[in-house]
C-alpha cells in the first residue's frame, strides 16, 4: 500500500519515548494508525482490492511511504472518504463509542478534557445517539468549537460550584457516567456531580497525574472508578472491531463525525511535525502525509 496519511497520536509520542506499556522492537518504524491505497497485490489476493482506500492495522509502522500489509488485517473503506479524516479512524472514534456504550438515550454524561480528540468524538457520537454532554475545558477559547459540535454544556475545569450548576442543568435526568482523560483532581470533581452509584471511566491522564477519587465519593456516594483501554477491548472482541469501524467510517463520510486537524506535514518535515505535536497548546491532530 502507498501510505496516504498518518496522525501523530499521543500514544505514538509515548512509544517513541519508551513509556507505553506495549512497545515494538527497537528499530521499528513508528506510526500507530494510518490509511493507504492498494497499489500491488500478493498471490491469491482478491483483485477487487486494487486501488482501494484501506485502513492500516494497528501498529503498522505508518510513518512511511509504503507498507506491506496482509489482506486479513486490512479494512477496505468507502472510496470517497477523505484520507486525512480516515487516517484517524482506528483509535479515537471507537474509544469514544466504547466510553458512551450502554447509556440510554436522554442520559447525560460529564467528561474531561472535552476539547481533546476523544472528547470531541464523544460529543458528536453522543449527539446522534440522543445523549447529552457536559464538557470541562481548561481554555475558554475552545468553548465555541465544542458548542458547534453539539455540546449541551461547557464549563471551565475550575468553575466554582460545579456540582450545583450541573445538578440544576440536568434537572433530575440520569447522570451516571463521568469520562476522564485528564487524571488528577478532575476525576473527583466530576464524580461529585454524578448520581449515587455512578461510575468514573478513565481512559488517560493528560495531566500526568493519577485519577483521584475521594472517600466521600467512593464510600458514601458509591462512585466507582474503572479503567478503559482500546487495545484490551479489541483483544477481547476481535470480531466486532471491523464492523464498528465501518459504521464509524459511514458517520465520518456523512459529516456527523469530523476530527480536528492542527496541521498537515510532509514526512520529510517530521521535525516540525513533532515539535507541533508536542506543543500542549496545539488544537487538533498533526498529520504526516508522504
Amino acid at each position: 500500500m502507498r501510505v496516504l496519511a498518518s496522525p501523530i497520536d499521543p500514544v505514538d509520542l509515548l512509544v517513541v519515548a519508551g513509556h507505553y506499556p506495549v512497545l515494538p522492537p527497537l528499530g521499528s518504524v513508528p506510526g500507530l494508525e494510518g490509511v493507504g491505497r492498494v497499489e500491488a497485490l500478493g498471490e491469491g489476493v482478491d483483485p477487487s482490492w486494487m486501488d482501494s482506500l484501506t485502513l492500516l492495522p494497528m501498529r503498522a509502522s505508518a510513518w512511511a511511504t509504503w507498507a506491506i500489509i496482509p489482506q486479513s488485517r486490512s479494512l477496505r473503506l468507502p472510496a470517497d472518504l477523505d484520507p486525512i479524516q480516515a487516517c484517524m479512524l482506528r483509535l479515537n472514534p471507537p474509544s469514544a463509542l466504547d466510553l458512551i456504550a450502554e447509556l440510554a438515550p436522554g442520559s447525560w454524561l460529564i467528561q474531561s478534557p472535552g476539547a481533546g480528540a476523544v472528547g470531541q468524538c464523544i460529543i458528536q457520537l453522543a449527539k446522534t445517539r440522543g445523549l447529552h454532554t457536559i464538557n470541562l475545558i481548561r481554555r475558554e477559547s475552545r468553548r465555541e468549537r465544542l458548542m458547534g459540535l453539539g455540546a449541551e454544556a461547557v464549563f471551565h475545569q475550575d468553575t466554582k460550584g460545579l456540582r450545583k450548576q450541573v445538578r440544576a442543568l440536568i434537572d433530575g435526568a440520569p447522570l451516571s457516567r463521568a469520562i476522564d482523560g485528564s487524571g488528577g483532581p478532575l476525576a473527583d470533581r466530576m464524580a461529585s456531580c454524578l448520581d449515587p452509584g455512578g461510575e468514573v471511566l478513565c481512559y488517560g491522564a493528560a495531566s500526568r497525574q493519577p485519577a483521584q477519587l475521594s472517600v466521600r465519593n467512593s464510600v458514601f456516594n458509591g462512585i466507582s472508578l474503572r479503567g478503559y483501554w482500546l487495545y484490551r477491548e479489541n483483544a477481547q472482541n476481535p470480531h466486532a472491531e471491523n464492523a464498528r469501524l465501518l459504521d464509524l467510517a459511514e458517520e465520518m463520510r456523512g459529516g456527523t463525525l469530523k476530527l480536528e486537524v492542527a496541521q498537515v506535514y510532509a514526512l520529510s518535515q517530521w521535525q516540525q511535525a513533532f515539535a507541533l505535536a508536542r506543543n500542549g497548546e496545539r488544537c487538533g491532530r498533526v498529520i504526516l502525509r508522504p
